[in-house]
């Protein structure tokens, strides 16, 4: 700073009055000179004031204060300088001498000057060491899961159309035994259970009454025994002719002859109700593993269809009971009449299945299974076919091993 201070004034205006552009006349330089003049001074003014303060505070290194001669005879050089060439450009271009403003100390604009630029403020270094901004971690990276593809939806039931649903017992009744897989698709809770269950149950109940007033069961049950014993072997007959033997085949006549009676009566309802327990746990348990929808199936529901499945006994009680009014003492509407129960146990047996009361009782049971339970129509066609041949095989299976039962005392 102080080496810009000893640059004379005049030397600075010609600088300032060439770095215009053009050349400038006596009073302009001097108007110039003025200008860096107050310029001078403020630039040696601050640095006074900057080697003072280094020297109040003690600290080594400090700048060296000028003398205050020198610098009142500095500014004196610079102001007579500074006159002395004003007045020799006014007299060489002949205008008047032109009153000069003193200009004041620290006004001076950066633009009043051309070529003139403002000195750069430089910060203030610190001697403590900047820390470099911490950069977050990147984010870790998740380990990537294997693809799973969505699930596909269950099937959705599709919405039963019960606006031509029958809305009677009598006429649900025809629907289902003429129509029953449509009947089944238009099944509701408000079919209700008990009303198909009391129907058989009445109509057997009125079968086994016929049968009690058309039929000698005693009498029957006697001719029975009789073809029994012609079939033994003479052993077996010595063994029957015994009085203890012959009271004990006495007391299971007369047993065999109340149990008939009572089964044509109470058979109906009692064993129409188990059996209407027993489908009606095979129609849930169908439904809940076997149903294409999720929707609940209701114990209630598999009730009602259990019940109106129990409708193809109608068709059994009706060939039965018009049997029993022609005195047939044991009508059946299957093949089983074809064969000697007594001496074909097994052929008796495999025929007693092939009745059209039995075969459609499994119709209308894959009707349900489809209709309400919501199996597919295949599905539950397969489903009931296996529980017919299920059944049957028991049936023969039970009649072979009394066959060989009645083979192993006759040896």
């Amino acid at each position: 700073m102080l080496e810009g201070a000893r640059r004379p004034a005049p030397e600075l205006a010609e600088e300032l009055a060439l770095a215009g552009g053009r050349p400038r006349h006596g009073h302009e330089v001097g108007v110039a000179a003025d200008r860096v003049e107050g310029i001078e001074l403020d630039r040696a003014q601050a640095a006074q004031e900057a080697a003072q303060g280094l020297a109040r505070s003690g600290e080594p290194g400090g700048v060296q204060q000028p003398t205050p001669g020198l610098v009142v005879a500095q500014e004196s050089r610079v102001v007579g300088h500074g006159l002395s060439r004003t007045r020799a450009g006014a007299d060489s271009t002949g205008g008047p001498d032109v009153p000069r403003k003193q200009p004041r100390l620290g006004t001076l604009p950066s633009a009043s000057l051309p070529g003139l630029r403002t000195p750069r403020r430089i910060p203030p270094v610190s001697d403590e060491p900047q820390q470099e901004p911490q950069q977050e971690p990147p984010p870790a990276a998740t380990p990537l899961e294997p693809f799973v593809p969505p699930a596909a939806p269950a099937p959705a039931r599709k919405e039963q159309d019960l606006s031509d649903a029958p809305t009677g017992f009598w006429a649900r009744v025809v629907a289902v035994l003429l129509a029953p897989f449509a009947a089944f698709e238009r099944h509701d809770l408000s079919w209700g259970w008990w009303q198909p269950w009391l129907l058989v149950a009445a109509l057997g109940v009125l079968v086994g009454g016929v049968s009690l007033a058309r039929i000698d069961h005693e009498a029957w049950q006697t001719k029975q025994f009789e073809r029994q014993l012609d079939q033994m072997s003479p052993t077996q007959r010595k063994q029957m002719e015994k009085p203890e033997v012959a009271e004990m085949l006495a007391k299971g006549r007369r047993f065999g002859i109340f149990f008939t009676k009572a089964g044509l009566i109470l058979g109906p309802p009692l064993l129409g109700l188990v059996g209407l327990v027993l489908v009606a746990g095979l129609l849930f348990l169908a439904a809940r593993f076997l149903g294409e929808t999720k929707e609940p199936f209701e114990v209630a529901t598999a009730l009602s269809v259990a019940g109106y499945v129990s409708l193809a006994n109608v068709l059994a009680y009706a060939g039965e009971g018009f049997g029993y009014l022609l005195g047939n003492p044991q009508p059946s509407v299957s093949l089983a009449a074809l064969a000697d129960p007594v001496g074909q146990p097994l052929l008796t047996a495999a025929l007693s299945r092939l009745s059209p009361a039995v075969l459609y009782y499994y119709v209308l049971l894959a009707a349900g299974l489809a209709g309400s339970c919501g199996l597919r129509r295949g599905r539950a066609l397969a489903l009931s076919g296996g529980l017919y041949a299920g059944v049957s095989a028991l049936l023969i299976g039970l009649g072979a091993l009394g066959k060989l039962g009645a083979s192993f005392q006759a040896g």
